[in-house]
């Protein structure tokens, strides 16, 4: 019988030769930076190097149409914080986005050019909202007008851009997430003063809409300077949902009747810092189910809550780095990627658990011999503190080291507290390992 065994060389580290070349990781691709649902249609931004590092903004209809929205040179990104985010938000067809140029908030017929709906000056908004009943976008706004440090509020934005942007809230060093509730009467925020960092403490905000759109009766409903939370989300029946890190973990949380009651106790994270604005884990499907990206031990994963029985189901995906989560009815999406994927953005069926590509960021073939699984590790660091790694391991189909040989030892530390590792497929760190 014939042998079809591989043959395999012996070779020291450091002399392998590997598939993963320079070529293949600096290989056209894009980055995306954001997901949104708007009826049947699933819009994206991708950030490509190949156009300058412009952020064009693309459509799935329903239909299985992509379009290409955004006309050249636009370019949605914002840079409040600098760090920028949240530069996009879509209603009924309509795309509102922030242009890298002038950081003015632009108003998008598909099909049409973008016309602005902000004064040319120097203010800039992200974290787009659209309030439909009003005829407006809402917004943090970062002044730069006056000298020494830029004055952030939550402002309203007249779509059709007939008016100056009105102040709704004023008062703090730091905003974010303007949220409506779905009949429009209610409005939730982040706000947050110097030293604290988004995630060292934060205070969420509800207030009442009047007719006019101003807001009136503000009140503290959950954080502090020891307490963060991101993502506020009303309920399609209108109740407040939000994450906070009041247990030592960022859990599901929900404000209503004045109460506020934990949903999901897990020693997990559904959220995370707040480094960049718009940033979503979770959505709903229905008045009564969440559907959620939760951080276990390193790796994230995907799962939907029942708030009425708590009934918690994890989806069998092979994604372990799931952000930007949007739910509409029986779907989900989100941008997805894995130790042996690159990111995408996936539609999951909810019914049926099945994943869909919706569009890659790269078309990359390596084959599997040559990829390193990463492995999740912990060590004992100073103040008997536990530090935290992912550890690949050499691996290269062609060629393995002699048995009496260690392999050297890298060690790629990442700049945070503003930036996290996951076990998404890296090239870079394939390249070595291979």
């Amino acid at each position: 019988m014939r042998n079809m065994t591989k043959s395999v060389a012996t070779r020291p580290y450091g002399s392998w030769s590997s598939p993963i070349t320079a070529d293949l990781i600096v290989a056209e691709t894009v980055s995306f930076g954001g997901v949104w649902l708007d009826g049947g249609d699933i819009y994206w931004s991708e950030l490509r190097p190949a156009e300058g590092g412009r952020n064009a903004i693309v459509r799935r209809t329903a239909g299985g149409d992509m379009q290409e929205l955004l006309p050249v040179p636009f370019n949605a990104r914002t840079r409040v914080n600098e760090y920028g985010g949240g530069a996009v938000a879509v209603a009924d067809g309509i795309v509102y986005f922030a242009h890298d140029t002038d950081q003015r908030v632009y108003r998008m017929v598909p099909g049409s050019m973008p016309v602005p709906i902000t004064p040319p000056d120097a203010r800039r908004y992200a974290d787009l909202f659209v309030d439909r009943t009003h005829g407006r976008v809402l917004a943090v706004c970062e002044d730069h007008r006056a000298s020494g440090e830029p004055v952030q509020s939550i402002v309203a934005i007249d779509a059709s851009g007939g008016d100056v942007p009105r102040t709704l809230a004023s008062g703090y060093d730091f905003f974010a997430a303007p949220r409506l509730s779905c009949d429009d009467r209610q409005l939730a925020y982040l706000a947050w003063d110097h030293p604290n960092m988004p995630w060292d403490g934060t205070e969420l905000y509800l207030a009442d809409c009047e007719g006019d759109g101003a807001i009136c009766d503000v009140r503290l409903v959950a954080g502090g300077p020891d307490e963060s939370i991101c993502q506020p989300v009303f309920a399609p029946d209108g109740g407040l949902y939000f994450v906070s890190d009041r247990s030592g973990w960022w859990n599901l949380y929900r404000y209503r009747h004045g109460e506020v009651e934990p949903l999901l106790p897990l020693p997990a994270e559904f959220g995370g810092p707040h480094w960049v604005f718009g940033l979503a884990r979770y959505g709903f499907t229905s008045p009564h189910s969440i559907v959620c990206a939760f951080n276990d031990g390193g790796s994230w994963r995907l799962g939907m809550l029942d708030v009425q029985t708590r009934r918690w189901r994890v989806f069998p995906t092979d994604y372990t780095d799931i952000s930007y989560v949007q739910s509409n009815g029986q779907r989900a999406v989100f941008i997805g990627a894995g130790p042996t994927t690159l990111p995408e953005i996936v539609q999951l069926d909810l019914a049926s658990e099945r994943c869909d590509v919706v569009r890659r960021s790269a078309v990359v073939s390596i084959d599997p011999g040559f990829i390193s699984i990463p492995r999740a590790v912990a060590y004992e660091t100073s103040g008997g503190e536990l530090a935290h790694a992912f550890f690949y391991a050499p691996r290269n189909g062609d060629v393995a080291a002699p048995a009496n040989e260690r392999p050297p030892l890298l060690v790629f530390i990442h700049g945070g507290p503003t930036s996290a590792t996951t076990t998404a497929l890296n090239l870079k760190i394939q390249y070595w390992t291979s």
